[in-house]
């Protein structure tokens, strides 16, 4: 497999990319094409790993104040941009980035189409094996497997995790993705986490840190904010 890295995505990118790279590549013999500004990729690379990663030079990066829904158009040359045509002409088989997630929703569901013909129940299925692909390695190298210590109250309550609050969610919320803009797509997974925190701490009685709770209000303001802005905007604009 051959990997398509948006090197400029992420808060410390590119060095925490290119970082990242060599890791796999000498961990686990991965084959990675960076995509991003050569001059900047090239010192922190350092020559590294030169049989699995190679560079493809990108002059623009789309930042996080870039309008996500139609940056790829007007940045052609940005290493999103380019990592996503690099896996449309078949030049890799998987594109991950860490920048803009509705940039990276809009570019690859434009650029490189959707996968026709998958029901909303396979897609969810395809979510589960990924999920588990990524959560099980961690999880038996940290606190391994441990329902051989579960009661039998323990074990009905993970049946109702397992069958409503994961498996009936997904099912409904997989499928509804197909026809949602991705802007409220992209909102959505914004909500997802802040809404497990505040269940947490009405129903299970956790408590939050200061910071938590800032971060929280954070999220849900910018969320608002970028919602009610563009509205507000064409309300302007007819006005006028």
């Amino acid at each position: 497999m051959k990997i398509i890295l948006d090197a400029m995505g992420g808060d410390h990118a590119p060095k925490a990319t290119v970082e990242g790279a060599v890791l796999a590549a000498e961990k686990y013999g991965c084959n990675i094409v960076l995509v991003g500004k050569q001059e900047e990729i090239d010192p922190i690379l350092a020559g590294r790993c030169a049989d699995k990663i190679t560079v493809q030079h990108a002059s623009e990066v789309i930042t996080m104040e870039d309008k996500y829904s139609t940056a790829f158009r007007q940045k052609k040359d940005s290493s999103m941009t380019v990592s996503l045509n690099l896996l449309n002409s078949g030049e890799g088989d998987v594109v991950i980035s860490a920048g803009s997630t509705g940039a990276l929703l809009t570019a690859a569901t434009l650029l490189n189409k959707r996968i026709k013909g998958v029901s909303g129940l396979q897609r969810t299925y395809l979510q589960f094996l990924a999920a588990i692909a990524v959560l099980l390695p961690y999880v038996l190298c940290t606190s391994g497997v441990t329902l051989h210590k579960l009661d039998g109250l323990g074990w009905v309550m993970l049946l109702i995790v397992g069958a409503v609050h994961t498996c009936l969610a997904y099912c409904l919320y997989f499928p509804a993705l197909r026809v949602l803009p991705g802007q409220e797509t992209a909102i959505l997974s914004y909500i997802d986490p802040l809404l497990a925190c505040l269940l947490s701490v009405t129903l299970l009685g956790e408590s939050m840190t200061p910071m938590q709770l800032i971060g929280g209000a954070l999220i849900l303001g910018f969320t608002l904010w970028n919602e009610i802005t563009p509205k507000s905007r064409a309300i302007s604009e007819s006005k006028n």
